[in-house]
């Protein structure tokens, strides 16, 4: 009886967490997204189309300002605007976290600033994003913010993360939660020099994500290039034995998997002793500060 009463309060703290503003806004995109999907099936795109879209986003962004509040971050120009690309179902920028994204003055650096309520409505949308067999986003918070499915499907991209490393940031004061990480962004399998920064802090039921370049001079591990290589013999043998069960990935496929995985981890394990790694880590504990300073509140 003990474990049920604590179920039933944990989902009515859930359900508390959303209210009428949320309502309205996730009503207001839902239609949206069904208007313009249509227009985009029906192949008759036109300026007056692309103009009522932009209208869209304008209004969603003015609901998530509502909901989101006043947001000042060191370094990124306010207001922010909807992080949503795309109401177009399919697009590349269709179903990116609901919140604001703000930009630095050069616009290589972002912030996307969403709530409690706003991220796990995402999260419950996104449980199977990609479909069946796949690794998808984790639904309990802060695994998300610890997975790179998550910043694949919620960031502005044309690629996905994959993780290099992990920068050990300390939790801000009052954060409930902090993580950053070196990433490159990729279409394709195979080792990269990672160039990218994502800092993530929860705080005050908000969620802010931080995408920054990693301004730092991040040399090629060649001890974890034979790795790869291997990886590469593997899929390319594999190709050669195996048939395709087109419901399962093939064993190149996994091969080359695993193997960009094992130089991952390998570049991870050399990185910590190379005198860039503790700038790395120092440039995302200052990031990690920002988006918990006292204007988040």
């Amino acid at each position: 009886m003990k474990s049920l009463l604590v179920a039933l309060l944990s989902l009515a703290s859930v359900a508390a967490a959303a209210g009428p503003l949320e309502d309205s806004y996730f009503a207001a995109r839902d239609s949206h997204i069904a208007k313009f999907s249509a227009i985009g099936a029906a192949g008759n795109l036109d300026e007056e189309d692309v103009e009522d879209h932009q209208r869209a986003r304008d209004e969603l962004t003015r609901l998530l300002r509502t909901i989101v509040g006043p947001v000042a971050i060191k370094g990124f120009r306010a207001p922010g605007r909807t992080n949503l690309d795309s109401l177009f179902k399919g697009d590349e920028g269709f179903g990116r976290l609901d919140g604001l994204l703000f930009a630095s003055p050069d616009d290589k650096a972002h912030v996307v600033v969403t709530t409690d309520a706003l991220l796990d409505r995402w999260l419950r949308a996104h449980k199977d994003w990609w479909g069946p067999n796949v690794a998808n986003v984790p639904q309990d918070v802060d695994a998300a913010l610890r997975s790179e499915a998550f910043y694949t499907q919620a960031l502005m991209t044309d690629a996905a993360f994959f993780r290099y490393a992990e920068l050990a940031v300390a939790k801000p004061t009052k954060a409930r939660f902090a993580y950053a990480m070196l990433v490159a962004r990729a279409q394709t399998l195979g080792p990269r020099t990672p160039d990218e920064l994502i800092v993530s802090v929860a705080r005050g039921g908000r969620v802010l994500v931080a995408s920054a370049p990693a301004n730092a001079r991040i040399a090629p591990v060649s001890a974890c290039a034979k790795l790869w290589r291997t990886a590469k013999e593997r899929a390319a043998a594999a190709r050669e034995a195996a048939s395709i069960d087109d419901k399962r990935p093939a064993p190149s496929d996994r091969a080359e998997e695993e193997g960009d995985a094992a130089f991952r981890r390998c570049f991870a394990q050399h990185a910590k002793g190379r005198g860039y790694f503790a700038a790395l880590t120092k440039r995302a504990q200052g990031l990690a500060d920002r988006l918990a300073s006292p204007a988040q509140r």
